[in-house]
């Protein structure tokens, strides 16, 4: 039987229809929410690891550099090549002669700035 609604023909479904509709629906959001805990899991041991939680609060989760669930996998490596291009190009040793006087003595705590 056919009956008329705002949105066009429409055929009434047995209540078992439904259910059969919704068995699938059931069994895939079960299905998914187990992969989800596992996933859970395997994202935890890529995550930075803190020394403090207050650390961990500000700076927020991040996954290590090179993690295989990194959606964004271009920009480890250019932060890895541009890093190594800056550190060669960064002098060792300070690019200009110190001068002044420098007096120490042992057991003194006094600084002067």
């Amino acid at each position: 039987m056919l009956s008329s609604s705002g949105r066009g023909l429409e055929t009434p479904r047995s209540l078992r229809s439904t259910y059969l509709l919704y068995i699938p629906i059931l069994v895939l959001i079960l299905v998914c929410s187990g992969v989800r805990a596992d996933s859970e899991q395997s994202q935890n041991r890529e995550l930075v690891q803190y020394p403090s939680d207050e650390v961990a609060f500000i700076v927020g989760p991040q996954l290590k550099a090179g993690s295989a669930q990194n959606p964004f996998p271009w920009f480890d490596g250019v932060e890895l090549s541009k890093g190594r291009e800056l550190g060669a190009q960064f002098p060792a040793v300070a690019p200009r002669t110190l001068t002044g006087t420098l007096s120490v003595r042992q057991g003194s705590t006094s600084r002067i700035r």
